[in-house]
């Protein structure tokens, strides 16, 4: 198992920070405060994972009792959430959304 890495961005145009969890694609959050948006970027990779194993779908193998990794990154440098996806990682994606929409109507 690997640790989880968080990725820290600040936002030079809007303000705040933006977490990033990379081995999730999607998984992030932003917030004015450093420490909120990695706190937010983690709930919203346990309700991922919950929501992975609820719909029978993969989940990576991260060790969240390990310590989380905080990588400050440069101001600007986009994360890789940010680049065009993949035919795979767009399917993946559109998929979830199907399974999203049945769940909640």
């Amino acid at each position: 198992m690997e640790p989880t890495r968080v990725y820290v961005y600040r936002d030079s145009e809007k303000g705040g920070f933006m977490a990033h969890v990379p081995s999730l694609p999607g998984v992030n959050a932003m917030h004015p405060d450093w420490e909120r948006a990695v706190a937010q970027a983690l709930e919203v990779l346990q309700e991922e994972i919950l929501f992975l194993k609820a719909n029978l779908l993969p989940v990576p193998s991260l060790d969240l009792s390990l310590p989380i990794e905080l990588d400050p990154i440069a101001e600007d440098v986009f994360p890789e959430d940010l680049v065009p996806l993949t035919r795979d990682e767009l399917q993946h994606l559109l998929m979830r959304m199907a399974l999203a929409r049945e769940r909640f109507g």
